[in-house]
């Protein structure tokens, strides 16, 4: 999947309780450490999740983030139209 590259400085994520958000309803960070404060987890033993940008994702995940969260017109469009670029003359969008 994704390179995780090295641990995080500062605050970061705990994939293991990210995992399980709804079921334990920990949706917060850890504002640094090498310990999850949520699940007692290791940074290195609970990883921690990656913020990749939409241009730096792969055509699934840019597909995926366009389906949950690109306006509902853009949805239309490419059930008519597979992979077309939709631009705006808005910049607003």
């Amino acid at each position: 999947l994704l390179d995780l590259g090295s641990p995080p400085e500062g605050p970061w994520r705990c994939a293991s309780c990210y995992a399980t958000r709804f079921a334990t309803m920990c949706f917060g960070q850890n504002e640094g450490g090498d310990t999850c404060q949520h699940c007692g987890r290791s940074k290195q033993d609970a990883k921690w999740s990656v913020w990749v940008p939409y241009v730096d994702l792969p055509a699934g995940g840019k597909n995926t983030a366009d389906l949950r969260h690109a306006p509902k017109i853009q949805s239309v469009l490419r059930t008519k139209w597979p992979g077309c670029q939709v631009q705006y003359l808005d910049d607003s969008k």
